[in-house]
């Protein structure tokens, strides 16, 4: 039902912008609910299949940027009076939809560039499998290659936390300084459970080297 009210909205002869609720799951009784939470008001450009689902790319007004839709969460769709704001004025500009995709592999909205990665000539299929064709090789390190992928900072950060083990961030540092905060975080969390066999382990260790020191001493 959204998918043909928006199509409809894209199809007229001057296209119109579409409101919509977009809604996120609330946990509620045992169950996952799907809540409207806020109106958004978008000029509608293309729909797109990527990882299963469909989304919606358009220009969302309050942001004055292309914006990312995924269409099971858009709700309520209304066609408004309001004429849409052409492509040629967005980042759409004369680009193709299908690259345009390929450099943002989750859909997160933004402005794509240049990220340098380092990936085992093992798993290089995962950069194909990710960017498709954008990137660009700069170096061969004979276990490793490094590359430069175009997407935006966003998606090379889950990207790269998909793929931790087998690539690494090797530019911009503040992309690589937020991935080492995320990974010791999350080396928190693995080191902190109760009944943990490595987080005992640990414990069991620091205890003995205690230990040993006091005996020393």
């Amino acid at each position: 039902k959204e998918l043909k009210v928006i199509n409809e909205a894209m199809g007229l002869k001057d296209p119109k912008k579409v409101a919509f609720k977009y809604a996120q799951y609330k946990y509620d009784d045992d169950k996952f609910i799907l809540e409207k939470v806020r109106e958004h008001i978008v000029s509608p450009y293309h729909f797109v299949i990527k990882k299963g689902y469909y989304y919606l790319i358009g220009y969302k007004k309050k942001k004055e940027c292309l914006w990312h839709y995924r269409l099971d969460y858009v709700k309520d769709v209304k066609i408004l009076k309001e004429v849409a704001k052409v492509r040629s004025e967005t980042e759409l500009d004369g680009k193709d939809i299908g690259k345009y995709v390929l450099e943002h592999p989750y859909m997160f909205a933004g402005t794509p560039k240049g990220i340098v990665v380092r990936v085992s000539v093992d798993r290089l299929g995962i950069i194909h499998d990710t960017f498709g064709t954008a990137f660009t090789k700069i170096k061969d390190n004979g276990d490793t290659i490094d590359f430069r992928v175009y997407c935006t900072e966003e998606d090379a950060f889950h990207w790269a936390m998909q793929y931790g083990s087998h690539i690494e961030v090797l530019k911009p540092q503040s992309l690589r300084d937020r991935i080492r905060d995320h990974v010791e975080c999350m080396m928190f969390n693995y080191q902190s459970g109760e009944g943990d066999k490595y987080t005992e382990a640990i414990r069991f260790a620091r205890s003995s080297s205690f230990a040993s020191s006091s005996i020393s001493i």
